[in-house]
């Protein structure tokens, strides 16, 4: 009786899986449909860059073949290269600030102004974009990124406190020691055993360490000391964050994919299944359990557990003894909190501060500005204090630019769920377009932070503009356009760990630059970079010049 009770529930599992997967795929298919239907009903009202709407209109078959297999070509570059092209020689589209394009299969429409972004930033019918949902590594679970309306408002409530001033603050001492143990201390360590002005091959793993080790510690309240070595769990950890999203990003070109069974049926889906069940799931979960059992064991005589951290937060959230149903997590939600924010975190903090490393080898003169300051303001004393990173107001100039010109995500995807009208250009007497319902809306930072209408001389390298104050139309002073530097988004749904974020970056580089001096060996326009996996990351090994300032 109890094998046929067995059998009946497996059974039962296996019909209800297929019926939700036949469900999703038509779910998906009417999605798709009407993505398609909404994108021509507007279609006379949006600008077009005609070449490029030509091209990525048949791109898959012929551009992909000819990059790919005739030209060896990274294909997310080169299809980025020739929509920049595009755009750069149609000034009506630069004025207009919106057009669209066919992304593969998908209908999108694209912003490229600040005043535009701004106007769909502020819609309240302008929700994540439906591919978000795909990021997920659990088949119920949503967290802070992927989430939307009132589950989103929810989470960000509960998680908020996990990154508020204090909070921040007791982070700063962690991060100082991680960078220090990290990649300072190994830099040092070849510069003295080479010689002065030694080039460190790749100096990419050595970022990725350091600040895979920041975002796990200031996140869990765990110690990152030892686990290299003795937890194979945690260094394929790191591999398996940067590998997840650009594995995910290759999935999406895939129509079928979008039903996760199918997916499998690629090598890519094994791949992807391997990454989730035996990598990310096991880690989120020993780590998720390591400190619940150090925080039982810290509790008061009363059992009340005080939240610490952000892992400390999602554990108090999760724990049977929470009596607030609409700040409850489930596990799953629980394995994405985590994943999304150590992940993420991470991802976009490393590949941020290559780009910064890569800058400041080509400009000596920022770096002498840069070193004179943290000296001012930082003395002799060996970390650099909370206060300290209000004060260093050149070195954070310097973070901003590096985020202005190589934001992390080089755009960022939204969906309309109503018809939105949206003004073009950026003067006063403006024609409008509609944005149809279904359509899926892309902001690309990459050109908003470039935007000529905003910036003098917008690709260069220029710290020094986020020091300048002007005054907007009413005389009020600002520094520019609030959505003309958008890395962190802007609006409701600004990233609730941009305080954090900015602390480590500034952190990170007085540190760095006062104990080396940097000459980048390649010239900017030679370095290979692809928006492969969410992140705009440079392909390939970073070779840096490295000479110690003084001996330590």
């Amino acid at each position: 009786m109890t094998l046929m009770k067995m059998a009946v529930s497996s059974v039962t599992t296996i019909i209800k899986a297929i019926i939700s997967n036949i469900s999703e795929l038509f779910i998906i298919v009417y999605e798709t449909i009407c993505q398609i239907v909404g994108f021509f009903r507007g279609l006379s009202t949006i600008p077009t860059p005609s070449i490029f709407y030509l091209a990525s209109a048949i791109e898959s078959p012929i551009r992909v073949l000819y990059l790919k297999v005739v030209n060896k070509t990274d294909f997310p570059e080169a299809g980025f290269e020739l929509l920049r092209i595009c755009i750069a020689n149609d000034p009506s589209i630069q004025e207009a600030g919106v057009f669209k394009i066919w992304f593969g299969y998908y209908p999108v429409v694209c912003v490229i102004r600040p005043e535009q972004a701004e106007v769909l930033f502020r819609s309240p019918h302008l929700p994540k974009a439906w591919f978000y949902k795909y990021v997920t590594i659990t088949p119920t679970g949503v967290g802070i990124v992927s989430a939307n309306g009132d589950i989103w408002k929810s989470h960000r409530k509960l998680l908020a406190p996990g990154f508020n001033y204090k909070v921040v603050e007791k982070s700063v001492p962690v991060i100082n020691r991680l960078v220090r143990e990290g990649c300072l201390t190994t830099m040092t360590n070849y510069v003295r055993e080479h010689g002065d002005r030694y080039v460190i091959d790749n100096v990419s793993p050595l970022l990725e360490s350091t600040l895979f080790d920041i975002s796990f510690e200031t996140s869990t309240g765990l110690s990152s000391s030892g686990r290299k070595d003795g937890h194979p769990l945690y260094q394929q950890a790191m591999h398996a964050f940067c590998e997840y999203l650009v594995v995910v990003g290759e999935l999406l070109a895939y129509p079928w994919a979008r039903v996760r069974p199918f997916s499998w049926l690629l090598p890519l889906g094994w791949k992807y299944k391997h990454l989730i069940h035996e990598v990310l799931t096991p880690f989120i979960d020993s780590v998720y359990e390591e400190r619940r059992e150090y925080l039982e064991k810290m509790a008061g005589n009363n059992g009340e557990i005080k939240p610490e951290t952000f892992l400390d937060i999602v554990i108090n959230a999760s724990s049977s003894k929470n009596p607030n149903e609409a700040t409850k997590m489930s596990q799953d939600d629980v394995r994405e909190e985590i994943f999304e924010f150590i992940g993420a975190g991470f991802e976009t903090l490393t590949t941020t501060l290559i780009w910064a490393l890569l800058l400041l080898g080509h400009h000596p003169e920022v770096q002498e500005r840069m070193v004179k300051e943290v000296q001012t303001v930082v003395g002799d004393t060996e970390d650099i204090t909370f206060e300290n990173v209000r004060d260093l107001k050149y070195v954070e100039a310097v973070a901003k630019e590096v985020l202005r010109l190589y934001p992390p995500a080089p755009g960022l995807g939204r969906g309309a769920d109503a018809d939105i009208e949206l003004p073009l250009g950026g003067g006063p007497s403006r024609t409008s377009c509609i944005i149809p319902k279904w359509a899926t809306v892309f902001f690309w930072l990459l050109f908003i932070h470039r935007s000529p209408y905003h910036w003098s001389n917008p690709d260069a390298f220029d710290p020094e503009r986020f020091l300048l104050v002007t005054k907007d139309d009413n005389g009020q002073l600002q520094r520019h356009h609030p959505y003309s530097w958008i890395p962190f988004l802007a609006g409701p749904r600004k990233c609730v760990g941009q305080r954090f974020a900015m602390t480590v970056m500034v952190c990170f580089l007085g540190l760095f630059v006062r104990r080396f001096q940097l000459k980048t060996i390649i010239p900017m326009k030679d370095i290979k970079k692809t928006p492969q996996g969410g992140t705009y990351r440079t392909v390939g090994a970073i070779p840096l010049q490295v000479s110690l300032r003084w001996q330590c």
